[in-house]
């Protein structure tokens, strides 16, 4: 490598690593009452980020992990665009492990905490991403997905 390439690649590194921080992907102490405040009043605008900038991979993965460690403040909203994201493009989940899991251990709270009755863009939006999980090779999202199927009715 030459030096452009190694300054590039260490720039690239300090970007993404700053980028992951600001959008709390390599998560963080849910329960510190600083973060947890912080997170509250800005949860609004990383929404709207990542409603805008869902189709990058490290956006997609900390709108994931945002979902599973404060699931009240950005699941409603952040499930229906994950599934915009993935619909676009539905190799984003194969690169990134941390984002399936997190994906998938909030949908199983949602499943598990939401009456028979959901909603027709949430049933397709769950159906559609446990899908894409299960394609990466998780039991766990296959038994969530055939839960969806078999126990939840369309809400009218």
């Amino acid at each position: 490598m030459t030096d452009a390439n190694t300054q590039y690649a260490g720039r690239q590194f300090d970007l993404n690593m700053f980028m992951r921080g600001m959008l709390y992907a390599d998560g963080f102490a849910p329960r510190h009452p600083m973060r947890v405040k912080a997170l509250e009043v800005g949860a609004q605008r990383l929404i709207d980020f990542c409603e805008r900038s869902a189709a990058n991979s490290l956006v997609f993965e900390s709108l994931c992990t945002l979902m599973y460690h404060s699931h009240y403040l950005f699941f409603e909203k952040g499930i229906d665009i994950l599934a915009r994201a993935f619909k676009e493009n539905p190799r984003i989940l194969e690169s990134l492990e941390n984002a399936a899991f997190c994906l998938e251990m909030s949908m199983a709270k949602y499943l598990q905490n939401s009456g028979s009755k959901i909603s027709r863009r949430r049933y397709e939006a769950c159906l559609h991403l446990l899908t894409g999980i299960v394609e990466t090779g998780s039991a766990r999202a296959y038994y969530l997905r055939e839960s969806l199927i078999r126990t939840r009715r369309i809400a009218v």
